[in-house]
């Protein structure tokens, strides 16, 4: 299972494909001036697997320049070793689908992590995909900068983060996604504190984590995962509350003596169908046996 982090990360490119082809001027300057001249093509990840006809390979992204340069893109936040040969198929799987030069561009935030796997391919430089480096991204230290595009800037701070512009960055973004109203704030907002150490968190202005909690929702809030598990899951919690409290009242205005035992099951309960059949039944038994019947 993919972790948040990586799924983020992935979110973002995914969204903002040109920068990918950005990044990949670096390595092959056609890049930049097809881009210019021409659209990309997107589709689904799966690349055929020149080694075997009959398998499918699966990279986590494909954007492709016709003709000019075609893109496996990888986002790494753990050790593989077996990245030293499937990175090398993405890039052939890529070159067969699209029928053009292609490669695998891989995106590792984590300076310590980025380093094994550039020295994976340390002793064969032809079979190394391309990494993208924080050199490659400059550091947006402003606010001003930052809400100019805070996709980039928050993918610039994922690089630097740990480096020393890393707090000025995190610093612009995060006050920048304050800012914007960008779908994916929460999101990108997240990434970057997610990838701080705790003494960078411990040194952000407090008002960066400031939220009015009598601030109106907008409908993005109201329809978004959060919001509406909270209120399924807190409406689901009344009921069970209120069945629990009626089940009890119900008993004891019958003359009936509820044990501790059987509190405790009727409290415990978290089903509201089966508190409802409870409830029914509590009305007409005649001792608490049959309250618990199937």
């Amino acid at each position: 299972m993919p972790s948040f982090l990586h799924q983020g990360i992935l979110s973002l490119l995914a969204t903002h494909d040109t920068l990918l082809v950005e990044l990949a001027r670096h390595f092959e300057p056609r890049a930049a001036r097809s881009l210019a001249s021409g659209e990309l093509a997107r589709g689904s990840s799966e690349l055929p697997n020149p080694a075997f006809p009959e398998s499918v390979l699966h990279a986590d992204l494909l954007v492709a320049l016709p003709e000019t340069l075609a893109l496996a893109v990888e986002v790494q936040t753990s050790e593989d070793p077996l990245k030293r040969y499937s990175w090398l198929s993405y890039a052939a799987g890529a070159r067969r689908r699209f029928e053009c030069p292609g490669w695998t561009l891989v995106c590792i935030p984590d300076p310590d992590l980025r380093h094994k796997y550039r020295q994976m391919f340390e002793d064969e430089p032809r079979a190394s995909p391309w990494f993208i480096e924080p050199c490659m991204l400059e550091p947006i230290t402003t606010v001003e900068r930052a809400v100019q595009d805070v996709s980039r800037a928050t993918l610039t701070t994922l690089f630097h983060v740990r480096g020393s512009s890393g707090p000025a960055c995190a610093r612009g973004t995060l006050e920048a996604l304050r800012r914007v109203d960008h779908p994916d704030r929460a999101v990108y907002r997240e990434l970057v504190l997610t990838s701080m150490t705790e003494e960078q968190r411990a040194a952000l202005p407090a008002d960066i984590f400031e939220v009015d909690p009598d601030a109106p929702l907008g409908n993005l809030e109201r329809t978004g995962f959060y919001f509406t598990t909270g209120h399924r899951e807190g409406k689901n919690e009344g009921q069970r509350t209120e069945l629990q409290r009626m089940i009890l009242r119900t008993l004891e205005l019958r003359g009936l003596t509820v044990d501790e035992a059987s509190r405790a099951r009727i409290e415990g309960c978290e089903e509201v169908e089966t508190l409802r059949s409870y409830f029914e039944r509590a009305v007409v038994v005649e001792g608490l046996d049959a309250l618990f019947q199937p």
